[in-house]
């Protein structure tokens, strides 16, 4: 489920949240803008067929996102439908309900819990399903049953709990001073993910080890590391959780034994004199080129400070694979945490962050009547007109009188 809005708001498609450039007016009046003829006539065919009706009431009640959404959810559904969804609301939530497929995911969404809501959440949700009702019966959406209303103070709880921002990447183009700022973001849409809920129960901790951008109405999570064999999956980070960590020495580096098969590690300072070191394991017992080990890492600070270098300089996608080949070699050498190791994670992440943001600024950038050019050139505002192969000659010829 998701509506537009945010500051993209009217510049990209409310039905498919795609960029718009050469938006087509709705086919029933309103001013709602569509990113082509094949996405308003499936909204037309939807949702919009009620809510083109009743949309200067929105406006002018100054509804905001999580209302319409809201409404949104109401609107996907078809009247006849409303009881079925209550009924397999109100099952029982150990048991999932058996319901249309077509239903399955409205279904999901609406059986949300919402036990913990305040009564003051409840308030305002009453009210506002109460406006809501009033405006679907003018855009002729009425329930054969008179459960309209009990749909609508769900979802409009639902909405008030789990609404997301669907987020675009705000990446300059110049990247001097990228890594000393934050990434800005601007939403364009606001959803729900129905799936997301068990998820977080199950992968939530003291620090996430992905990304989260979008693809149009796509939530996407990407790792920015690899994740070793039995380790827990962490996609959202919960502050409440996190323990009160112990700061290590900051030159402190736990060498990896140098079978890698081995789990055994030594704990030595950067600046050890140490230079070979035999594992204690008897099954392992293999030594360890401690010396060599610390010229590598001299090494890795070098590439490091030319990925920033390059970075810098807008290679981005450069930047990135010398990053991801200075965590590998680290990760090959030590055990986490390491504050040089964490400083190139850092700009790794940053770099996939620009490499993102870079795309969606291109694509509009770059499109011009659509037509892609390159925007690294200054474009003409009226194209020059075409030279003749052949020279112009003019001619002057006297006549006498």
């Amino acid at each position: 489920v998701n509506v537009s809005g945010g500051r993209a708001g009217g510049k990209v498609c409310p039905h498919s949240l795609e960029k718009m450039f050469s938006p087509v007016p709705c086919k029933f009046g309103s001013e709602e803008l569509f990113e082509n003829e094949k996405a308003r006539d499936e909204a037309a065919l939807s949702y919009h067929k009620y809510e083109w009706k009743i949309m200067s009431n929105l406006v002018s009640a100054g509804l905001q996102e999580k209302a319409r959404l809201a409404l949104r959810m109401v609107t996907l559904l078809n009247p006849e439908d409303v009881s079925s969804v209550l009924e397999a609301i109100e099952a029982c939530q150990d048991k999932t309900p058996v319901v249309d497929e077509r239903l399955q995911m409205a279904v999901d969404t609406f059986r949300l819990p919402v036990d913990d809501a305040s009564d003051e959440d409840k308030n305002v949700a009453s009210l506002v399903a109460y406006f809501l009702l009033k405006n679907l019966t003018l855009a002729g959406y009425t329930s054969p049953d008179n459960k309209l209303y009990s749909l609508l103070l769900r979802a409009v709880l639902v909405a008030m709990k789990y609404t997301r921002d669907i987020k675009l990447l705000n990446v300059p183009q110049s990247k001097v001073g990228i890594l000393n700022n934050e990434i800005e973001t601007d939403s364009c849409g606001f959803g729900i993910y129905p799936g997301l809920h068990n998820i977080q129960k199950f992968a939530t901790g003291e620090a996430s080890h992905v990304i989260e951008w979008f693809s149009t109405k796509k939530l996407v999570l990407t790792s920015f590391r690899k994740i070793e064999k039995d380790s827990p999956v962490v996609l959202f980070t919960n502050p409440t959780k996190a323990p009160n960590e112990v700061k290590k020495p900051s030159d402190l580096i736990t060498f990896r034994c140098g079978n890698d098969l081995c789990t055994n590690y030594f704990p030595l300072k950067e600046n050890t004199k140490e230079k070979v070191i035999t594992c204690p394991l008897d099954e392992c017992g293999l030594k360890t080129n401690i010396w060599d080990r610390l010229r590598q890492i001299q090494k890795l600070k070098k590439d490091f400070a030319s990925g920033k270098e390059e970075l810098e300089r807008g290679e981005v996608t450069l930047a990135k694979d010398i990053f991801r080949d200075v965590i590998d070699e680290w990760d090959r050498m030590i055990i986490r945490p390491y504050r040089e190791l964490i400083s190139v994670e850092e700009a790794f992440v940053k770099a996939l962050f620009c490499e993102r943001g870079d795309r969606e600024r291109m694509l509009v950038e770059g499109n011009q009547m659509g037509k892609i050019v390159n925007v690294k050139k200054d474009q003409p505002a009226q194209p020059k007109p075409e030279e003749s192969e052949e020279p112009l000659m003019s001619k002057f010829v006297e006549i006498k009188k």
